[in-house]
């Protein structure tokens, strides 16, 4: 019974006294006050699914949708990524096949020149050379030409067919590492040494892999240049500012790629993996080597004192 009915009742009672019994039971269920719908157990059993899934809803619409992962700062990256160069140690990359590509500025050794200008010197690119690696020390790098480089950490060998000739050198020499300048970033780690300025830079991608970036400003070097940073295969301009840049993999922290570029952007020398195997058939031939038997062979250990 709505509130107009309850109202005309009570009037007619005050007016004309109760009703007869018959019209009184056949009004009291209506006067009765009805139990609210909402209350009824098996109601509110009933539309509890439907209400906990109201209450999500709603809790997803305040809350948005779920907060990005914190970012990693380029610091943690480069930790990450000496822990992960091949040869670091346990949890480093254990073996892997990549095609590099290198790219330099003729005549860029002459950085300690102050007249030299890179801009005006040619940029050269290497045909796509190979590079293995099995842990803990064993590398093996075949240029195109078939100039190739061997060593299983305790000795090393230049197999040059142009000379046709095997050079025998001390392993020190044999750090393929330090060649694609450098490639275990070993010297990139202490990276809060004054003059180097460590920032992020944008994610990109290097032989098919996703890559962070991490962009390492240093500072011009005086003439001549005396304690060169360990993260510099070479000295740095020594008028100028050199910018590197390092492309990382995000899922395994090894170093796919690296450019140097002059204060004004001009490339001055870099490498980059054009394809990566990191699950290689293993093979132990690939890091031994013996000399043709016609090649001349000469030894240079004596070069360069053993490490």
């Amino acid at each position: 019974m709505d509130d107009l009915e309850r109202t005309l009742c009570d009037e007619a009672r005050a007016r004309y006294g109760p009703p007869p019994a018959a019209t009184w039971a056949a009004l009291a269920p209506r006067l009765a006050p009805r139990p609210r719908r909402w209350r009824s157990p098996w109601k509110r059993l009933a539309l509890a699914p439907l209400a906990a899934t109201l209450a999500a809803l709603l809790l997803l619409v305040g809350l948005g949708p779920a907060a990005p992962p914190a970012a990693v700062d380029a610091a943690t990256i480069l930790a990450r990524a000496g822990r992960a160069a091949p040869g670091a140690g346990p949890g480093s990359v254990a073996a892997f096949r990549a095609t590099v590509v290198t790219r330099w500025r003729e005549a860029h050794d002459a950085y300690q020149v102050s007249t030299y200008d890179p801009a005006a010197a040619p940029l050269r690119e290497s045909p796509p050379g190979t590079l293995w690696f099995a842990a803990p020390a064993n590398w093996r790098e075949e240029g195109a030409d078939g100039f190739a480089m061997v060593t299983d950490g305790a000795t090393c060998w230049f197999h040059d067919p142009g000379r046709r000739r095997a050079v025998r050198a001390n392993p020190a020499n044999c750090d393929p590492a330090a060649f694609l300048g450098p490639a275990d970033l070993r010297g990139l780690v202490a990276v809060d040494r004054p003059g180097i300025a460590v920032a992020l830079g944008p994610d990109g991608e290097i032989a098919g892999r996703r890559a962070y970036s991490v962009v390492l400003t240093f500072d011009p070097l005086p003439i001549p240049a005396r304690d060169v940073p360990p993260a510099l295969a070479y000295p740095p301009t020594a008028t100028g500012t050199i910018v590197r840049t390092l492309w990382i993999d995000r899922d395994t922290y090894l170093l796919l790629g690296l450019e140097d570029r002059d204060a004004g952007g001009t490339v001055l020398v870099g490498w980059a993996f054009t394809a990566l195997d990191l699950d290689p058939a293993p093979d132990p031939a690939r890091f031994a080597y013996t000399p043709p038997a016609d090649y001349a062979i000469i030894d240079q250990r004596g070069a360069v004192p053993a490490p």
